[in-house]
């Protein structure tokens, strides 16, 4: 099987030292998922239906019908009942010739990848590792993907009726806004100064680290970043610096320079 192959490749590769530390998490890994629970109760692989979504949907479904934490007991009767006549009005549905919900597009592309992937194990072309790890990759763009599309609408919703619109009606808001915020966040001068150098230290060091990583790829060191990357990531902590620099010039330096010039004159 995928997962006890897996494992034993993993235990077979991995260093010594660290296969010593870990001794115990992987005794308790054996004993309570190999010998407790058989990985037939937990293992999804190879079945049509891999999640309880349709549990979850349901339970969804009939909290927002329920509405209420402690309903009394008519009104949950109540709901009871059009569950029911829900459930029956499905099966008189399906009797007459309805057919499943169509799929969207979205899914049958990550299904379709799923299957690729699980005809190129079975077919010897990729090792047990290669395939958890596209598998792990997928699921991890699948949630990141439905993450996204779940806060978005909270996010739009609070930025346009909380934020934009409330901000035009109210051209005082803004001002208000600042104000408040700088009046709970007021920091001391000399700690909004070690704040700022911090920041430019984090800079330099991140260009400093980008270089080398550069410098070792080009006298043949082996590196998992690329070339872009490393480019892309220099630009970038280069721009910051040059931000946060301009920054604490105009901010500190700037502004003592012109106190004192101000205090001589008088």
């Amino acid at each position: 099987m995928i997962i006890e192959s897996t494992y034993d490749q993993l235990l077979s590769t991995m260093a010594t030292h660290l296969k010593n530390t870990l001794n115990d998490l992987f005794k308790y890994f054996e004993e309570q998922w190999f010998v407790k629970v058989p990985i037939p109760q937990w293992c999804v692989h190879g079945l049509s239906m891999r999640t309880n979504n349709n549990a979850e949907s349901f339970h969804s479904r009939f909290n927002r019908r329920v509405q209420v934490h402690h309903p009394n007991i008519w009104s949950f009767i109540k709901v009871l009942q059009g569950e029911e006549n829900r459930f029956e009005h499905m099966c008189i549905q399906f009797y007459a010739g309805l057919g499943p919900r169509v799929k969207q597009p979205r899914t049958i592309s990550i299904q379709r990848r799923i299957d690729n992937l699980n005809m190129r194990y079975n077919d010897g072309l990729i090792t047990p590792m290669e395939y958890l790890d596209v598998i792990w990759n997928t699921i991890l763009t699948i949630f990141s993907f439905w993450g996204a599309c779940r806060c978005a609408p909270e996010f739009i919703y609070t930025l346009i009726n909380h934020g934009f619109l409330y901000s035009i009606r109210d051209p005082s808001y803004k001002k208000k806004v600042l104000l408040d915020f700088a009046a709970c966040i007021r920091l001391p001068r000399y700690l909004q100064q070690f704040i700022t150098i911090l920041q430019l230290i984090q800079m330099v060091i991140g260009c400093l680290i980008n270089l080398a990583a550069f410098n070792y790829k080009q006298h043949g060191y082996l590196c998992a970043t690329s070339n872009i990357n490393i480019k892309l990531l220099l630009a970038l902590y280069a721009s910051y610096l040059i931000l946060f620099a301009h920054f604490f010039y105009t901010s500190y330096l700037q502004k003592d320079s012109m106190k004192k010039s101000h205090n001589k004159i008088d």
